[in-house]
């Protein structure tokens, strides 16, 4: 199976689950984590149990791969808890899920970090220094006060998804290029950056998340390839 971890609210996940049905995808909310049933030890990922709901336990060896792109679980995702322990119980549950994710023997895209379940999510402003450190010209960040915001990209910014060591997006190869080197710094196996056109015409890197548009065909396909790959 491809298990694709995402909040309850996420169509994008459904629509992805409902696409590669014929490949054995299957959504996993953090609702299903109250399911009775879970087992989970640090260092025996192959006695794990997962509960997808009532009656339907799998086990790691069943799973080919996992996409995750829930950040974290909120509280809002847990009606049924009752309301004064939603933000205990949810913590909780972030805290097994990046335990599990982190040792799931099948490929995970991405791999949790301890910030964040989905991958390396990081500030704008780690962002522009580690593509300053590849190499890569950057758009300078900036912050407005007060509440410290970041100034919004401009009109010209172009969006380029990486999925393993392939690129997507409307861009030279030189940059492309640039796109796949800062994901696999900040070892993502999916990635999607921007650039900006500065005054002198050419592209500078100006942002990047964890969340390409997947409703992009041949984004779509790569993923799902790199999810199937052995």
């Amino acid at each position: 199976m491809i298990l694709i971890v995402a909040s309850r609210h996420d169509g994008a996940a459904r629509r992805l689950a409902e696409a590669w049905s014929s490949v054995g995808a299957a959504l996993l909310t953090p609702a299903a984590l109250s399911v009775q049933g879970w087992r989970h030890q640090v260092g025996v990922p192959q006695d794990d149990r997962i509960m997808l709901g009532p009656g339907w336990p799998l086990r790691p060896a069943q799973l080919r791969a996992v996409y995750t792109r829930l950040p974290h679980v909120d509280a809002r995702e847990l009606p049924h808890i009752v309301e004064a322990d939603r933000d205990y119980v949810a913590a909780e549950m972030t805290a097994y899920l990046l335990g599990w994710l982190a040792e799931l023997p099948c490929r995970t895209v991405n791999r949790p970090t301890p910030t964040c379940l989905a991958g390396p999510s990081w500030r704008p402003e780690r962002w522009a220094h580690a593509a300053a450190a590849l190499g890569i010209p950057i758009r300078p960040i900036e912050r407005e006060e007060p509440g410290g915001v970041a100034q919004p990209w401009g009109a010209g910014t172009v969006a380029v998804a990486v999925v393993g060591e392939h690129w997507y997006g409307p861009v030279d190869a030189a940059t492309g290029r640039q796109a796949v080197s800062l994901a696999r710094f900040a070892g993502a196996d999916i990635l999607q950056t921007f650039f900006e056109r500065g005054p002198d015409g050419t592209l500078r890197f100006a942002g990047a998340d964890l969340w390409p548009d997947l409703s992009v065909p041949a984004v779509n396909a790569a993923l799902l390839g790199r999810l199937l790959d052995p």
